[in-house]
């Protein structure tokens, strides 16, 4: 999972679970977290997979997965994104059905995220060699 929080902590964040199933389909589901415990469905629905990717390492398949989301969806269960946020995520196992809850050790914030600023893009050898 991945999510938005006010303050780095799961209790009110506005989450996406995201899994792929059998057949490498990307399985979204928008979420809030009322309190620090299994999040809920959101029933509005404001998050769409734009591509999944999967590559082994070490015996392990890995997914990476692209995908969309307004900044103010309009979505009461849904946090804004036009001031910056704390970028959590959680790892767990399972299925795309039947997700496991993550380990303690498997959980994380990136800290605060300005979600309007983009990032540079990355240079290349000739970019230094100018």
């Amino acid at each position: 999972s991945i999510g938005f929080s006010l303050d780095g902590e799961m209790s009110g964040a506005d989450t996406i679970m995201v899994s792929v199933d059998e057949a490498e389909r990307c399985i979204l589901r928008d979420q809030m977290a009322d309190a620090r415990a299994t999040p809920e469905n959101d029933l509005q629905v404001d998050v769409t997979c734009v591509d999944v990717t999967s590559e082994i390492i070490n015996g392990d398949t890995w997914h990476q997965i692209t995908f969309k989301r307004r900044v103010d969806t309009t979505d009461a269960r849904d946090l804004s994104l036009r001031k910056p946020k704390h970028l959590i995520w959680a790892i767990g196992s399972g299925t795309a059905v039947q997700p496991n809850q993550h380990l303690g050790t498997e959980r994380g914030d990136k800290g605060l995220v300005d979600f309007l600023v983009l990032p540079p893009e990355p240079s290349t050898p000739e970019d230094e060699s100018s």
